[in-house]
């Protein structure tokens, strides 16, 4: 019986540990679209939301680390489930950086105090419409374990960075052809790092996810 029950705790811990894992996706997630929206927008209120949601992001993080220490000390788990624990650990990791710039995004709202123009915010939507389901389709990876859709969320990164680089060199273009717009577009500029970065995280996860349920690199 009080094997059945250490079991049963490990378990409990096992799935507790999943659960946090995908509150912070989920979190982080709200505070993207929250930091896109308030950008596109110009909703200041928005940006504000997205830059308090960093602190679940991050009391999150710190439960993860708790946790992963916990079972780690008190279980020692080995192969399949060694890998669940660490994986989850560093994805946490990267959801928090995730996290990070999609405040960074929101920050830079505030300091351009109003919505970009239409052929700018086109470009930029374009780059947060690839970035969000990636990071969508990354922490259903990792929920319902499937290598499969995190390598397909891997594969997509070079789309992003094709996006990436295209919206980088149209913001290059404004700023040279009207240089009262080389303030704005210098924030524009590390709102398109920021999210590129975002899908560079989303593309860890992936990396992760493969590693936990198969054994095997990407």
């Amino acid at each position: 019986m009080a094997t059945q029950h250490t079991l049963k705790v490990y378990d409990d811990r096992l799935r507790g540990l999943a659960t946090l894992v995908q509150q912070m996706g989920e979190r982080v997630l709200l505070q993207l679209d929250d930091a896109l929206a308030s950008l596109l927008r110009g909703d200041l209120a928005l940006a504000g939301r997205a830059i308090e949601h960093d602190t679940q992001v991050n009391d999150l993080r710190t439960r993860i680390n708790a946790e992963v220490a916990i079972i780690l000390a008190r279980q020692q788990p080995v192969a399949q489930d060694l890998r669940d624990i660490l994986a989850s650990g560093r994805i946490a990791g990267d959801l928090e950086r995730a996290g990070d710039h999609a405040k960074n995004v929101a920050k830079r709202a505030l300091a351009l105090g109003e919505k970009p123009t239409a052929g700018t915010a086109s470009q930029i939507g374009r780059l947060g419409a690839k970035v969000r389901p990636m990071l969508s389709e990354v922490i259903a990876a990792y929920s319902a374990r499937d290598s499969a859709r995190a390598k397909a969320v891997w594969i997509s990164d070079a789309d992003l960075d094709q996006i990436y680089r295209e919206l980088f060199q149209y913001l290059l273009e404004e700023m040279q052809r009207d240089p009262r717009r080389i303030a704005s577009g210098t924030h524009l500029l590390f709102v398109a790092k920021s999210l590129e970065r975002i899908g560079d995280h989303a593309t860890n996860i992936a990396e992760d996810v493969s590693f936990m349920v198969t054994g095997l690199p990407v």
